[in-house]
């Protein structure tokens, strides 16, 4: 018994032994199987081979696609995606560190089980009262479309993002997601289509990258490409490969505080639209300008010149030519001046490319760039982009392709070969070539600072003020580098030898009054709206000054006189007759000149069609004083009226002056040297055709100005004209060469505008103008709302076209002609020799004429 006892208790000591002993297995077999059961973040990303960055957001490059981990205090976030082109097989497409294509706004929003994207297409109404259902509504309103969805396939360990596989974002091209320049060398300045369509077989991720305010995505993408020009297919299928990075960026959360633009002075404008709760909407335009605000608030109030918290820094590519770079850093820096004069300094820094920073990259959104393209192209480009919500610029860079030394040498060398012996050579000085590109830059960088193009900024000056030293050192050609001027080709030989410039001294008065305007800081407004009487002092205070005027080109008036590109002085008929004597001494010296490393003739041959064409530019210039229309902007209160007319003693010297210069231009052709060059037309010729044509092309801007108010008639324009070119005949005299030629395209110009027959206007002085009978223009009404409740409406544009009352042009034409008959028949019997056989074969043309039109 006692062994049972004993056997017993043994058993159930060993039982209570094993039993921890199993369940601590089974415990560890347990743990086993819970510690091989992955998370779904786990099972996405172990093991596996791939890249990661972490910024903005975590990124990850896995097999082929790209996985973000997108963190949810970003839903709801304004953001944007954008491109640069960092490699490319054509760089006619767009150009190596361009940052090119459109910047699409979008936001994120979360499903049960989706990352939504979408696309902001519609700006979002402002609102500037305190109603939060009214604010609710609005925010309702302006949800965005969805543009993709993405899965979510985990969160992260801290569940603070959700992991997505946004591969269709960085791997896919839409009107929206293009990274191709609009404008590039194939595009011939926007005559050329391109449509291009993404071949994703052929397309890969090359790497990823992440900062602290955006995210990169680099890839090689392949592109089939279509050209078209006026809508019809030219090229097909041509292929484009490119290496470009897409960014997701995150916008300012802290937005600047926004200016309302002013159509009274040249910026940039951004639209917005403003609900005031009332049953009342505001439009209004913000400028882009870059955010600025002084480091020390209470030093910049008293007045101190203190610097900025964030200067706008543009890095300079290392590859520009040694000899470019500091001329090109003192035409961008040279805006300091500018912000100067408002208290900031170093706004404006150049820095090369960092060479020791590793985290720096060219191409990343986040630095404004000048960048070197080794192009055909010679006008230099920019891209700028802002925060859409306030104007804000958050990128401006700046591309300089290299053929823009071979424009600005030929500028320089004819519009100044008769004023300075150092440009009459194969190249300029690198000094002279300097101070070209240093215009340029100053030029270029007043429109990444948000400036617009001022074409009034050269017509302030008078012309005889620029042959003088003391003037042009002081204030240089212009009153804005903005007018695309850059060597005073009215300056005599005397006036250089003298001391007068032949390139603008640095900025004028509009440009520094121009970002004092757009830039200086206005503490004690806390809305935009409360800054406005400020800003409409500022301008208030300077109109009337000419100086200080601001104006859009008007192309569809003709070209207002008053602001045209490319011009110099306030007269347009002074400024061609000294610009004349300049180019009458390149023509008698070109050809010696330029001798040097010109074995070909081209650069003689090029040197002679500038001058030609500087030539016709001044033509072209004196003949928009005919009906001209100077257009000002205008708001209520303004002590300007909104366009004025040019007086018709002006508008009939002009066209005397250009009639007269008709009859003088055999000098154009260097008959002692035509056979060096390949047999072609007559320059004289064309220019002589161009002045007439140009003056026919005047009558319906005549028109224009008469039904508006102006006080020249068409009736006596036409006449006018008349009189001039048959002077000889109605005083029956002979007639030179000259004048019968120029009676000879008139009279067909007047068949071909009478109508009265289509074949008989096909006259042997083939080059007869047709005057274009058109219907023009709309009203130059640039207004300002009734009161400071109402919008603020502006086009910030030239003015459209707007429609003349119809006018028998046909039938005053036809008038015109038979009177014409009856003129040549009346001087037929006294004349002689080549004038008697001149009027017998008008006699018959028009004889030709009228009975083809029975």
């Amino acid at each position: 018994m006692k062994k049972i006892l004993y056997s017993l208790v043994v058993l159930l000591l060993f039982a209570g032994v094993c039993e921890p002993v199993s369940a601590k297995r089974k415990k560890k077999g347990e743990e086993k199987e819970k510690k091989e059961q992955k998370t779904p973040y786990q099972k996405l990303f172990d093991g596996k081979k791939m890249i990661s960055a972490d910024g903005l957001m975590k990124i990850h490059l896995v097999d082929g696609k790209t996985w973000v981990e997108f963190p949810l205090n970003l839903l709801g976030k304004d953001m944007a995606l954008a491109s640069s082109i960092t490699e490319t097989s054509d760089n006619g497409e767009g150009i190596v560190g361009q940052f090119a294509g459109r910047v699409l706004p979008v936001r994120f929003s979360k499903g049960d089980s989706t990352l939504q994207m979408r696309v902001i297409f519609t700006k979002k109404m402002l609102y500037d009262g305190r109603e939060e259902g009214l604010s609710k509504a609005l925010d309702q309103a302006n949800i965005g479309g969805i543009f993709k969805t993405f899965k979510i396939k985990a969160y992260t360990p801290d569940s603070t993002a959700v992991v997505v596989d946004m591969t269709p974002i960085f791997m896919e091209h839409s009107f929206y997601t293009n990274p191709f320049a609009a404008y590039a060398a194939n595009s011939f300045f926007g005559m050329i289509d391109r449509r291009a369509e993404l071949e994703k077989d052929k397309s890969c991720f090359t790497g990823i990258a992440a900062y602290d305010d955006n995210i990169v995505v680099k890839g090689n993408y392949s592109y089939s490409v279509n050209h078209y020009g006026m809508g019809m297919l030219m090229y097909q299928g041509i292929p484009v490969t490119m290496s470009v990075d897409k960014f997701l960026m995150l916008l300012p959360e802290e937005t600047m505080h926004p200016r309302i633009a002013d159509a009274r002075i040249g910026v940039r404008p951004v639209n917005q639209s403003v609900w005031n709760g009332k049953g009342k909407l505001k439009r209004l335009n913000y400028t882009r300008r870059w955010r600025l605000e002084p480091v020390d608030e209470k030093k910049y109030a008293a007045g101190e010149l203190v610097d900025v918290k964030k200067p706008i820094v543009f890095y300079m590519d290392t590859i520009f030519p040694q000899e470019w770079k500091p001329y090109i850093k003192a035409g961008v820096e040279e805006w300091n001046t500018a912000f100067e004069k408002i208290g900031l300094k170093n706004v404006i820094r150049v820095m090369e490319f960092p060479k020791d920073d590793p985290r720096f990259d060219a191409n990343n959104i986040k630095y404004s760039t000048i960048r070197y393209a080794p192009s055909w192209m010679s006008t230099p480009d920019m891209s700028m982009h802002i925060d859409s919500r306030t104007g804000e610029i958050l990128n401006s860079s700046m591309y300089i392709f290299n053929n823009f030394i071979s424009r600005l040498y030929f500028t320089r060398a004819v519009q100044t070969m008769a004023t300075d012996p150092r440009v009459r050579a194969y190249e300029l000085p690198e000094d002279v070539m300097g101070e070209m590109i240093r215009v340029e830059m100053m030029q270029l960088t007043g429109r990444c600072l948000g400036l617009s193009l001022n074409p009034a900024g050269a017509y302030a000056y008078p012309v005889d003020s620029l042959r003088s030293a003391s003037f042009t050192r002081k204030y240089g050609l212009a009153a804005s580098v903005l007018n695309d001027v850059y060597c005073n080709y009215i300056a005599q030989p005397e006036d250089v030898e003298k001391g007068a410039r032949l390139t603008p001294a640095g900025l004028g008065e509009y440009d520094m009054y121009a970002i004092h305007w757009l830039y200086k800081p206005i503490p004690e407004a806390k809305t935009p709206e409360s800054e406005k009487e400020v800003l409409d002092g500022w301008i208030r205070e300077k109109q009337g000054n000419p100086a200080y005027r601001f104006a859009y080109q008007q192309p569809n008036l003709g070209g207002d006189p008053t602001a045209k590109m490319k011009t110099l002085g306030n007269d347009h008929i002074k400024a061609l007759e000294y610009t004349l004597k300049n180019i009458k001494i390149g023509m008698a010296n070109y050809f010696d000149w330029f001798t040097e490393r010109d074995k070909t003739l081209d650069y003689r041959r090029r040197v002679r069609e500038e001058l030609v064409d500087l030539f016709t530019r001044g033509v072209d210039n004196v003949a928009s004083y005919i009906g001209g229309i100077q257009v000002n902007e205008v708001y209520a209160g303004d002590a300007v009226p909104s366009y004025e007319f040019i007086p018709k003693s002006k508008q009939k010297e002009a066209m005397n002056y250009l009639l007269a210069l008709a009859k003088d231009v055999a000098w154009v052709d260097d008959v002692k040297r035509q056979q060096e060059f390949e047999i072609k037309d007559l320059q004289a010729e064309k220019v002589q055709m161009r002045i007439l044509g140009t003056l026919l092309e005047r009558i319906p801007v005549v028109e224009l100005s008469a039904e508006k108010g102006g006080n020249y008639s068409p009736e006596d324009y036409v006449n006018d004209l008349y009189r001039v070119v048959w002077e000889g005949t109605l005083k029956k005299r002979s007639l030179s060469k000259t004048e019968r030629e120029l009676q000879l395209v008139f009279l067909g110009s007047i068949i071909t505008t009478s109508t009265v027959t289509a074949p008989a206007a096909k006259f042997d002085a083939s080059n007869a103008i047709r005057f274009r009978n058109k219907s023009y223009w709309r009203t130059p009404a640039i207004q300002i709302g009734k009161s400071s409740d109402e919008a603020q409406v502006s086009f910030f544009a030239p003015v459209q076209p707007i429609r003349v009352s119809s006018y028998s042009t046909s039938a005053r034409y036809y008038d015109l002609l038979l009177r014409t008959r009856d003129m040549l028949r009346e001087a037929l019997p006294s004349s002689t020799g080549d004038t008697r056989q001149h009027y017998e074969y008008l006699l018959f043309k028009i004889k030709q004429s009228l009975e083809k039109k029975k």
